[in-house]
């Protein structure tokens, strides 16, 4: 049986709690969960990164920022998450690695957002 819109907003609350409280491993669990139910979550990827760069583990916190990024290219937060752990960032190069693993129509969306 396929997940509901409601066993992902479970989940994704249940790891925000979690997450408040400190408990940073079992919160990534729940979210990668999402991210393998929906993996246009972009929410869940970027809370991955930032449990992941919590913990000094850049390149993961790089890798799940960079697919929140495409996910929501013009969002804020992702943008300050990406340049806190890659400060010597080059936007376009995050962005042309971000849209790299979309396919050709969420490229074109992609490029359509940021004009």
């Amino acid at each position: 049986m396929a997940a509901t819109g409601g066993d992902i907003q479970t989940k994704f609350q249940r790891a925000l709690t979690l997450q408040k409280a400190g408990r940073g491993a079992e919160a990534l669990a729940l979210y990668t969960e999402v991210v393998m139910m929906r993996p246009g979550t972009a929410e869940a990827h970027f809370q991955i990164g930032r449990i992941h760069a919590s913990a000094g583990r850049l390149d993961k916190a790089r890798a799940a920022l960079v697919k929140a990024l495409a996910l929501r290219p013009a969002e804020p937060a992702i943008w300050a998450a990406i340049e806190a752990v890659s400060p010597d960032i080059d936007r376009d190069a995050a962005l042309n690695r971000a849209g790299a693993d979309l396919p050709p129509d969420a490229q074109a969306a992609l490029g359509a957002a940021l004009r």
